[in-house]
């Protein structure tokens, strides 16, 4: 199975609904500190992303766990303030379940 993080000022209710609403839009922030994981190939880990003025969609099990992603993820919630989800599984993620062994 496919999992992508999306990270963003995301509704959690909305989410729990596997719906992607979104409160408000990512700061122009957002695309510099993403900027800081993205290959010379323009992937993350080597897989494609989406970014929207919105919110972003990583890969993150594809099929194999991408820690690129997870690290991207952690720094664009940490100084961005965002929501991590699995908006299609109808999940939050928790960022301490990122990075783990």
């Amino acid at each position: 199975m496919l999992h992508d993080l999306t990270v963003g000022h995301l509704d959690p209710e909305a989410v729990r609904l596997g719906q992607l609403r979104v409160h408000r839009p990512l700061s122009s922030g957002a695309a510099a500190i993403l900027a800081r994981f993205v290959d010379s190939a323009g992937m993350i880990g080597g897989q494609p992303f989406v970014m929207t003025p919105e919110y972003i969609r990583l890969p993150w099990f594809r099929p194999a766990r991408n820690r690129v992603a997870e690290q991207a993820a952690l720094a664009l919630a940490a100084e961005e303030g965002c929501i991590l989800a699995d908006v299609k599984n109808g999940r939050l993620v928790d960022p301490s379940q990122l990075l783990r062994p």
